[in-house]
C-alpha cells in the first residue's frame, strides 16, 4: 500500500468521525459497510452522497440489486465485481452470464436498478464516494445456479436477518 493511500484513508477516516454513520451488518453480525451521510438529507426521495467504507466483500454468492441509480468512485483500495450480463443468444445459450471486472481507485462504476452484481475487496478495506439517486424499486438477489429472483425481504428471513433493514445500525 502507498504512502499516498494510507493518508488518504487516514484523512477519510478523520472526516467520518463527524458524520452520521450507518453500518450494515452480515447474517452472522459482522461489518460489511459504513455509511457515512454527506449530503443534507437522508431521505430516501432526494438525492444523496456517501462516503463507504467497507471492510469485507458479500459473503453471499447471490447477486444483488439496488432500488437505484448510483455513481461510485472508488477513492481507496477497490474491488473485484461479479455482475449479470444478458449476452447475445447467439453465442451463449444461458438467459444470463456472470462476468468479473475490477475497481482500483480512480475508476468509476455505474449502477442501475437493473444492475445485479456482488463484490470482493482488492485490499483489507476500500472506500467509495457514492451518489444514488431517490428510490425507484426495491431490492432483489438473484441466484446465478437456479436463475431465481428473490425479493429482499424474502431473502433476509431465509437466511437469518429478518426485518433487519439489510442489518443497519445507525449510530
Amino acid at each position: 500500500m502507498s504512502m499516498f493511500s494510507k493518508s488518504l484513508r487516514a484523512a477519510l477516516t478523520r472526516l467520518c468521525a463527524h458524520l452520521p454513520r450507518r453500518d450494515i451488518t452480515g447474517p452472522d453480525g459482522s461489518l460489511y459497510v459504513s455509511q457515512y451521510l454527506l449530503s443534507p438529507s437522508a431521505e430516501k426521495t432526494a438525492w444523496r452522497l456517501r462516503l463507504h467504507h467497507f471492510v469485507r466483500g458479500d459473503v453471499d454468492r447471490e447477486l444483488h440489486s439496488h432500488p437505484w441509480y448510483g455513481v461510485s468512485l472508488i477513492l481507496a483500495g477497490g474491488y473485484f465485481e461479479e455482475y449479470r450480463v444478458q449476452p447475445n443468444r447467439l453465442r451463449w445459450p444461458e438467459k444470463y452470464v456472470v462476468l468479473t471486472r475490477i475497481f482500483r481507485p480512480g475508476a468509476i462504476n455505474l449502477i442501475t436498478p437493473e444492475t445485479f452484481h456482488r463484490v470482493d475487496l482488492v485490499e483489507h478495506d476500500a472506500w467509495t464516494l457514492f451518489l444514488s439517486s431517490p428510490m425507484r424499486g426495491s431490492w432483489g438477489f438473484w441466484n446465478r445456479m437456479t436463475g431465481v429472483y428473490e425479493d429482499y425481504a424474502d431473502f433476509f428471513r431465509r437466511v437469518g436477518l429478518g426485518e433487519t433493514n439489510f442489518g443497519a445500525k445507525a449510530s
